[in-house]
């Protein structure tokens, strides 16, 4: 019974929704400065909040849809779920899920896993998404290997100058030192 009626109740819905107007804020259409976003006019002499035939509608509880499926996602009721018994939860009561927002990629990444497995529909998440995660991934862990080789390569660089210094005379020693000191005088470097 329950069921029957938010199916019944989604469908109402569903045909208020396409005859709601859009709401926009007064004279959003005419100054650009201002945003489209609903504002309710404020004005005294406002035709828009006398609700005057010509102007735009105003917001009211009349174009609101049913209270039972108010919230609802367009393909029916859903289950926030952020741990592995919301979803056994979800599969037993045969509903949606929707995964909360503040979860971690690897957290979510295996409650996708385990959702496909139940066989329930995840309704915020594309189909591609392990896709998508496990392409990133693998472009870090490159971009990670790039990072460490370069600076395996920069060490040896710096250890093969340090040999050299140490093979050089005292005499080298104190003209390299004389260099750079002089660069250090004339131009500021360090």
């Amino acid at each position: 019974m329950k069921n029957k009626n938010i199916e019944n109740a989604m469908k109402i819905r569903k045909a208020l929704k396409s005859k709601r107007p859009e709401f926009k804020r007064q004279d959003a259409h005419k100054i650009k400065s201002l945003t489209p976003g609903w504002r309710r006019p404020s004005g005294l002499h406002s035709k828009m909040r006398h609700n005057m035939k010509g102007y735009r509608r105003v917001v009211s509880q009349g174009f609101r849809s049913p209270v039972v499926v108010r919230g609802f996602h367009p393909k029916g009721e859903t289950k926030l779920c952020c741990s592995f018994t919301d979803l056994q939860n979800a599969k037993d009561d045969n509903m949606l899920v929707m995964l909360a927002g503040n979860l971690g990629q690897k957290k979510r990444i295996d409650l996708v896993k385990k959702a496909d497995e139940l066989k329930l529909t995840i309704v915020n998440i594309k189909s591609d998404y392990l896709k998508t995660v496990q392409d990133d991934m693998q472009s870090r862990s490159k971009k990670k290997v790039q990072e460490v080789k370069k600076k395996e390569i920069k060490k040896k660089e710096s250890e093969s100058i340090e040999k050299k210094l140490d093979q050089k005379t005292d005499e080298e020693k104190a003209k390299e030192e004389h260099k750079i000191k002089d660069k250090v005088l004339t131009k500021g470097e360090l």
